[in-house]
Parts: C-alpha cells; structure tokens; sequence
C-alpha cells in the first residue's frame, strides 16, 4: 500500500536534499504505524471477498471510516439485495433487515473505502514521523562522542517509529473504535 507522502514532499518538510531509498523507507514505516494506528487503511482501496464472522444481530461492522461502496454482499452463499436485504452507512456498518445468521465465516463483502486523497492532518502527521525516522534511524535516545553527551527529546519506542502525543490526537477522528 502506498505511503501517505513521497520523497519530494518529505524533502520539502525537513527543507534539505534526502536519499530517496531512505526517504521512501521512513515514509513506508511512518505511514504504516499510523494505519495500525488507526485500524484500517485511511487510504483508497477495495477490498475483495473479505469473509467475516456475524453474531445473529443487525449490524456488522466493516474496518473503515469511510466506505464508498459496498457490492457483492453474499451471506451462505447467497447474494443480497442493498435496501432489500441490508444497507450500509459511510461509517462501515453493513445493516441486515433482519438479522446476520450467528455463524463464523457467514458473510462475503467486497467493498470500497477510504480517502482518494490524503487529508492534511495525516499526512502531516507523515511527514512529521518519518522526519523523525530519516532524522534517527536507530532510534538513539542518547549518544556521546569524545566528551559531549547528547540526549534526543523523543520518547522509547522499539518499532523503529512512534507517534507523538499530538499526531495521535490529529489523527483521532481517523480511528477506529468498534472494530476489536
């Protein structure tokens, strides 16, 4: 899956020359620990056949904040009508005019979601991550050359990447919350 910016716009951010492989690998990195951030993708995909589980009531929940379109939809293998047998919202639920069978593995989806185009508020939070990647691949909280010792403000992480109090809260409107 693509990262949330490129290279050139990582360049310009940190206003200096950079090593595209390094830069493209601090963008892959940062993007997807927003993703895991998140749950879900943010960007534009289409999810084919994705098999789910139902529980025997009216919703089901897909992994998305923004779903674009929804189709096929099968349940035991037979394919269901939109507004006849169920409908969905933006938000990822898939709403059954009845209710969902209560079985695993009941439910086939194909749909569409996510962002065509990055919001700002995350790929600032990109950048901003992976300037901190490229900046500081290893991670060093501290190192001393000779007789000078300095300490980098930036907190222990162990995934090569982490995000900020305030991009985990730029990014708040992005996560998801009733998928788990």
């Amino acid at each position: 899956m693509a990262a949330f910016a490129t290279p050139t716009e990582l360049a310009g951010f940190l206003q200096q020359d950079l090593d595209t492989y390094s830069a493209t690998q601090a963008l892959d990195v940062a993007s997807q620990a927003i993703r895991d951030h998140c749950g879900w993708t943010v960007s534009q995909e289409t999810v084919t056949a994705q098999v789910l589980d139902s529980h025997g009531e009216r919703s089901i929940w897909l992994p998305s904040l923004l779903l674009t379109a929804v189709g096929p939809v099968l349940e035991r293998g037979v394919t269901l009508t939109v507004t006849t047998d169920y409908d969905w919202t933006a938000y990822g639920r898939l709403i059954r005019s009845g209710c969902w069978p209560n079985e695993a593995r009941s439910v086939t989806v194909t749909y569409t979601h996510g962002y065509a185009t990055v919001p700002d508020s995350v790929k600032g939070a990109c950048l901003s991550a992976a300037g901190r990647v490229y900046a500081n691949p290893d991670g060093i909280r501290q190192e001393t050359v000779g007789s000078v010792s300095v300490t980098y403000n930036t907190p222990l992480y162990t995934t090569g990447v982490y995000l900020t109090d305030q991009e985990r809260a730029d990014l708040g409107k992005y996560k998801l919350e009733h998928v788990g």
